[in-house]
């Protein structure tokens, strides 16, 4: 992208690295932080607050009687009551607010500035902050902060699928670790733990997601670095390079001080390549049979060998994976790895794997009623992410019995794989609106034209209308499956004036009843 990080002007940068002595002196400056209303920057400003920040400008474009709904929004994985009291924290800070109007409003003055990961993909943010960096003012970000203040050894998660199921297992199968577990993650529902970094210690474990924008400007040292798979993704924020684009995730591994791992995908192609050059030992993990080192399954089973020419060890049977589909196997497989080397011990995995039943969001079963199940895949914003939850929940090459509902932005990738999985498994297919969608509508238009196989297609609004619609047109054995393809679905769909509508408050509209399978649904994946 033309002026943005990628620049030489932008590289031009003073130097990133941030320890304890030098936060003490960047906290003796005009530090400016975008983007108060999120959960980066609500979390990065209570933190320099804390920590003796006394000339703190902080910056959103939503207007003051707008912060707080704005705030609320983005902090959708604190309850209610936890809500109001960060807002009330945050409001309590004592800073210069530059909101709405007013926004980055005297930042050509900033000393130091702190930004959430997406600042640049706006132009307005782009033209100001840009012309910071370029004169060399110093820019951090929530991940500055993590890798440079935490005492804990880091195990970071990175990929353009998967990154959040696998960390969120990390994290979960660590705690049957002796070690102190703390987790930072990427998406809407995750709290950070920048207020924790003070008691951490070498003996704690600190799981990190981190994504391709967090990375373009950060030379990670983690402990152990995982990189789940690298598939087109953020193209258009690498000028279409899908090579730029796998450069940037190497960084999680390309840094690992000695002692630690990279943990890779022996069955993705771009994750091969990684270990051309690198310094860390690698351990593989596949689903498709042995690595020489690493985690593997093979005959039901989950092996692993983490000393080269040892005697490979069963820790799991693949049964004990309890999420549906081949991507989540290979998340499996990856959490486990890491988790191993990260102090879990061999006799805890199947127990604790046993027990992790994924995220909310995520191929995730929400309700059943009348012989129909509904899942809702809102964060598969890919193509290639909905046709994993596809393949993960139907029974074979020509199983049509789901009906999809699609839409959103278009980020220019690849959809013929999935125009592929929809001809072979969908059996109603419903566009809400977006650019995204519709291209992908018209692509299926266009084989069915040429194939006469294919699914029925219809366009609809509003998601309340496509729930009602499904609910009344779904049929007995089917799968109803939300799963957008697209970015910006949530943006688009999923608000009401500003307050999340989620898949199941409105199946339980437009059922008027509870879900007949309860037991089939996972406690912790309750509104």
């Amino acid at each position: 992208m033309t002026g943005g990080p990628n620049d030489p002007a932008a590289a031009q940068q003073t130097e990133r690295t941030l320890d304890w002595a030098r936060l003490a002196d960047v906290l003796q400056r005009d530090v400016h932080v975008i983007g108060v209303a999120g959960t980066e920057g609500a979390a990065i400003a209570r933190f320099l607050a804390d920590q003796g920040a006394r000339r703190l400008t902080l910056h959103d474009l939503a207007a003051e009687e707008d912060l707080e709904a704005e705030f609320k929004r983005q902090h959708v994985g604190l309850t209610a009551p936890a809500r109001r009291d960060a807002f009330a924290a945050l409001l309590r800070l004592d800073a210069t607010w530059r909101l709405g109007d007013a926004y980055l409003g005297g930042v050509d003055a900033a000393q130091v500035v702190f930004a959430p990961q997406a600042w640049y993909l706006y132009a307005r943010n782009l033209a100001a902050l840009g012309a910071l960096r370029a004169r060399g003012v110093p820019f951090f970000g929530l991940m500055d902060l993590y890798f440079g203040l935490a005492a804990a050894r880091i195990v970071a998660v990175t990929g353009s699928n998967g990154k959040s199921t696998t960390s969120r297992l990390i994290e979960h199968l660590l705690k049957a670790s002796p070690h102190r577990v703390f987790y930072a993650g990427n998406e809407r529902r995750s709290v950070q733990v920048l207020d924790a970094l003070h008691a951490m210690s070498a003996d704690d474990r600190l799981v990190l997601e981190v994504s391709n924008r967090h990375l373009i400007d950060l030379a990670p040292r983690p402990f152990i670095g995982v990189v789940t798979n690298v598939l087109p993704n953020h193209l258009d924020e690498h000028d279409g390079d899908f090579a730029a684009y796998a450069a940037v995730k190497r960084k999680a591994v390309a840094h690992i001080p000695p002692g630690g791992w990279a943990v890779l995908n022996a069955d993705n192609d771009a994750t091969l390549a990684m270990a051309t050059g690198l310094a860390a030992p690698i351990a593989w993990f596949s689903r498709r049979g042995e690595v020489d080192l690493g985690v593997w399954a093979e005959g039901g089973v989950i092996w692993e060998r983490l000393t080269r020419g040892a005697t490979p060890e069963r820790l799991a049977s693949t049964d004990d994976v309890a999420l549906p589909g081949a991507h989540n196997l290979e998340n499996a497989l990856a959490a486990i790895a890491a988790a191993r080397l990260a102090g879990v011990p061999a006799d805890a995995i199947s127990p604790a794997i046993r027990t992790f039943r994924g995220l909310r969001h995520r191929t995730q079963l929400v309700w059943a009623t009348g012989g129909v199940r509904y899942f809702d895949d809102l964060n598969s914003t890919t193509p290639q992410a909905t046709v994993a939850a596809l393949e993960a929940l139907t029974t074979g090459p020509d199983d049509r019995s789901v009906v999809l509902l699609i839409g959103g932005d278009d980020k220019g990738l690849d959809t013929s794989a999935l125009v592929d999985a929809i001809e072979r498994h969908v059996r109603w297919l419903i566009v809400l609106p977006g650019p995204g969608g519709e291209r992908i509508a018209a692509n299926m238009q266009a084989r069915a034209h040429a194939s006469s196989h294919g699914p029925a297609i219809e366009r609809i609004d509003r998601l309340g209308d496509a729930v009602a619609a499904v609910v009344a047109g779904a049929r007995p054995g089917e799968t109803v499956l939300l799963s957008p393809a697209c970015p910006y679905f949530f943006r688009r769909h999923y608000l009401d004036g500003g307050a999340e509508v989620g898949f199941r408050q409105l199946l339980r509209a437009a059922t008027g009843s509870a879900p007949e399978a309860p037991k089939a649904l996972p406690e912790d994946q309750s509104d």
